[in-house]
């Protein structure tokens, strides 16, 4: 029974979930684009940018077992070929815009990882 309601609950949740995903790496991105100095439009445009970069990707999902190692890499590309048209940014800036929040969130995991082992390493000496 739980198993079917959580079913359920995914289907109706998953849309509020992907659009605040969607938002979250917009917002990054575009900060990202504020850093490297390439941002020349509003935030609307890295979100629409994302949006559409992210559906002709979600495309892939349909190819069992592999789809999503094909559309992870396939959205980045997509984006940052996106950003460089959208924002007339340089293709350098576009993809450090586009691969930043990805090495934020691996740092920021293995930040909380290494301070979540911290005690039981030092209990170990």
């Amino acid at each position: 029974a739980f198993g079917a309601l959580q079913g359920v609950l995914g289907i109706f949740l998953a849309p509020f979930f992907y659009t605040f995903y969607l938002i979250l790496l917009s917002a990054l991105t575009h900060l990202g684009l504020l850093v490297t100095g390439a941002r020349r439009r509003d935030f609307t445009v890295t979100l629409a940018v994302y949006a559409y970069g992210m559906g002709a990707a979600a495309l892939f999902q349909v190819i069992p077992l592999f789809g999503g190692l094909i559309a992870i890499p396939w959205t980045l590309v997509v984006v940052a070929i996106g950003l460089i048209h959208a924002h007339g940014a340089e293709t350098w800036k576009a993809v450090v815009a586009v691969i930043w929040p990805i090495f934020l969130c691996c740092c920021c995991c293995g930040g909380v990882f290494a301070f979540a082992l911290l005690p039981a390493m030092l209990a170990g000496q």
